[in-house]
C-alpha cells in the first residue's frame, strides 16, 4: 500500500476533532490505483465529518449517522448556522490552486478546518438537534437556485456554445 499523503494532511489540521471534541475517526480508505482516491470519516454520537480526495478534488461533507445519505456541505452548514455571516464567507471557488498536488489538497483541507472550527461549534460539540431544520434549508436553497441561478448558468452556458460554434473553435 502506498502512502496516502491526503489521510496526513487531514489528520494534521483536523486533528482539533479529537483533541478537543472527542471526535474518532471511525473510517479511512486509500485506493492508490484509482487517481489515489482517499476518504476521512470523523464521528461523534450521531454527527459525522467525513473529507474525501476523488480525482484530485477535495470534498467536506457533514451528516447524521442516522441519514448518512443526506449530508450538508460545509458552505451550507455555516449559512443555516450563521446566516448573517455567511456571505462574507467565501467556502469555495479556490480558482487559482497550485499545480502542485500536495498544495492543491492541503489549501482547502487547512481552510476548511479552519472555518468548521470557527462557525460550527454545535456540530462539533455532538448536539446538532437541527437536522431536520437544515434539511429543510438546504431543500429551500436548492429550490430557489433551481429557480433563479440555474436558467442563468444554462443561459451562459448556450451562449458560450454558440460563440465557440460560431469562432469554430
Amino acid at each position: 500500500m502506498k502512502h496516502n499523503i491526503f489521510a496526513e494532511i487531514v489528520k494534521r489540521y483536523f486533528h482539533y476533532l479529537i483533541t478537543d471534541y472527542g471526535f474518532r475517526i471511525v473510517e479511512e480508505r486509500y485506493d492508490p490505483e484509482s487517481f489515489g482516491n482517499s476518504l476521512v470519516v470523523f464521528q461523534l454520537n450521531l454527527t459525522f465529518i467525513s473529507l474525501s480526495l476523488d480525482k484530485g478534488d477535495v470534498y467536506l461533507d457533514i451528516g447524521s449517522v442516522s441519514n448518512p445519505k443526506n449530508t450538508y456541505n460545509l458552505g451550507t452548514v455555516i449559512e443555516f448556522l450563521r446566516p448573517q455571516e455567511h456571505q462574507r464567507i467565501k467556502v469555495f471557488g479556490f480558482s487559482k490552486l497550485p499545480d502542485d498536488p500536495y498544495e492543491r489538497m492541503e489549501i482547502p483541507i487547512r481552510y476548511w478546518a479552519e472555518l468548521l472550527h470557527q462557525y460550527c461549534q454545535p456540530i462539533l460539540r455532538g448536539d446538532f438537534a437541527q437536522w431536520k431544520e437544515l434539511e429543510v434549508h438546504q431543500k429551500r436553497s436548492v429550490e430557489e437556485f433551481t429557480k433563479n441561478e440555474l436558467p442563468k448558468v444554462l443561459a451562459r452556458m448556450k451562449q458560450q456554445e454558440q460563440n465557440e460554434r460560431l469562432n469554430g473553435t
